[in-house]
């Protein structure tokens, strides 16, 4: 048994993409899109214990800092670069005791897949009990705050930072290459997890302009009402 941190990552509408793409060639390009972006990242960081089942990535690491760091960095990429590729992804670390082989399992395993399918947006968060160390605050790798949940208290927690695209260019991101048909209307489910991307980017944004601490949450209860005072009660 092992104990150190464990990642589940799903993308979001796999189903759909599987159900929309009707050539068979389209969809293992799709696929292999998939497979090669974690292959590729995973050498880069040197991120070994990996297992990818269908739509899942399984990630295994030990308790050290700086394999804690080269995960972080390895969820950034992973994000933004199969959002480019309008594969988007739903993820939640935790850190525990898990068993690694032919069966994986494990406390860990339990609250990082019970964490990612709990979220409304298109990112990772670390539960609230996760070893954070300063320094992953201070590189800006992660940021204190509090992620859309479906159900649950609302909850200062920390999450993945990264490069989310505009708000246009993340809505043409999500209706690409099979996550919807062509012609067929945004629903509301896609839209409302965009809304909180978005919502997530602007508060990134804005604490980097006013060179704020990311190891401390504002905006009292939702990120939206910081940001409501800050961005638009100065100008009403």
């Amino acid at each position: 048994m092992a104990t150190g941190y464990f990642m589940v990552v799903d993308i979001l509408g796999f189903s759909d993409i599987i159900t929309n793409i009707s050539e068979n060639d389209l969809l293992i390009e799709r696929i292999n899109e998939w497979i090669e972006i974690v292959e590729v990242l995973s050498k880069k960081h040197g991120v070994s214990q990996y297992q990818l089942i269908s739509d899942t990535l399984f990630v295994g690491i030990d308790k050290e800092e700086p394999s804690f760091q080269n995960l972080l960095r390895f969820s950034k990429d992973l994000l933004e670069q199969c959002t480019a590729k309008s594969l988007l992804l739903r993820g939640g670390i935790a850190f525990g005791n898990y068993i690694w082989g032919k069966l994986i399992y494990g406390d860990a395993v339990i609250k990082a897949h019970n964490l990612e399918i709990n979220q409304q947006w298109v990112g990772i968060t670390l539960e609230i009990d996760v070893p954070k160390p300063q320094s992953c605050f201070d590189e800006k790798l992660i940021i204190v705050y509090r992620p859309p949940l479906k159900s649950g208290k609302t909850v200062a927690m920390a999450s993945v930072v990264w490069g989310i695209p505009t708000s246009d260019n993340l809505l043409n991101l999500s209706g690409k290459k099979g996550l919807a048909k062509v012609g067929q209307p945004l629903m509301w489910h896609t839209s409302q997890k965009i809304i909180n991307t978005i919502l997530y980017r602007i508060y990134i944004d804005y604490h980097k302009k006013m060179n704020l601490p990311f190891d401390k949450f504002f905006g009292g209860l939702l990120p939206i009402s910081y940001l409501d005072e800050q961005l638009v009660g100065k100008t009403s």
